[in-house]
Order: structure tokens, then sequence, then C-alpha cells
């Protein structure tokens, strides 16, 4: 005799795909690690900004700095660091205002080169300066 039991079909579930970043960066502009403010900014929320939107990776604490990392370079926010600016090359320059601008992010456009650059600034949670920039070739 089989017992019979309640085991969900597979193919009914949803797939939980991870949520893509909301700007592709393609690099951080730095030539080591750059250093910027935490202020009084809940992790949760420098967690959304940095993880959740640049696509940047949460590596822990380093004493009171929180870490982030894209690649090899380093970004760590530091509560008692006055606020800095953050250059970020981008990919889809368009959309990743667009969807700044749907989660609440006011973004400045700063240069237009007839499409070939571009350039916005947005403020983090912890009022740095993020600088996102586009170069497309010729």
């Amino acid at each position: 005799m089989a017992i019979e039991r309640d085991i969900p079909d597979d193919r009914l579930r949803p797939i939980l795909l991870p949520v893509p970043p909301a700007v592709e960066v393609a690099q951080l502009l730095a030539v080591g690690t750059v250093e910027l403010t935490a202020a009084e900014v809940p992790l949760r929320d420098l967690q959304a900004f940095y993880q959740q939107i640049l696509g940047l990776r949460y590596d822990g604490l380093d004493g009171e700095r929180h870490k982030f990392r894209h690649e090899r370079r380093l970004v760590l926010l530091d509560p008692s660091r006055a606020p800095g600016n953050l250059g970020l090359a981008i990919r889809a320059f368009g959309e990743a205002l667009r969807l700044l601008h749907e989660r609440r992010f006011v973004c400045h456009v700063l240069h237009v080169d007839g499409g070939l650059s571009r350039v916005a600034a947005v403020r983090d949670p912890a009022g740095n300066r993020v600088v996102l920039a586009e170069t497309r070739p010729l």
C-alpha cells in the first residue's frame, strides 16, 4: 500500500531569480580604495543602495567601516568620514537614470556630448556624491 503525500509539483513553483542591480556598473573609477561617509545611516539603507541599486558586493565590516566591493576595488563607508565622491563607469545610462528616478533618487545630468558621453550625479543615503559616467565608442 503506497502512502499518499502532498508533494508539490516543482513545475508549479515560482522561479526565484536574483534581481539584477538597477545600474549596470562596468568599472569603479578609482586608483585604490574609495573612502566615503556612512554618516548615521542604517546598514540596510546602505546595502539597498550599494548592493541592490549599484550591484556592489557587501564584504562585511573592517573595524567600524562597511566594505563594498566591485571586482578588485573597495568602497569603505566610515561613519566618522566627511562625505566624498565615487565615480562609476556604467552601461545603459538612460535606463539607469530611469530606474534611479523610480526608486526616488534625484539624478542631476551634468554632461551630454552628442550621445557619446554622458555624466550624471546622485547622492547616496549618507550624502556621498556618486557620479555615473557612460562613454560609448564612435
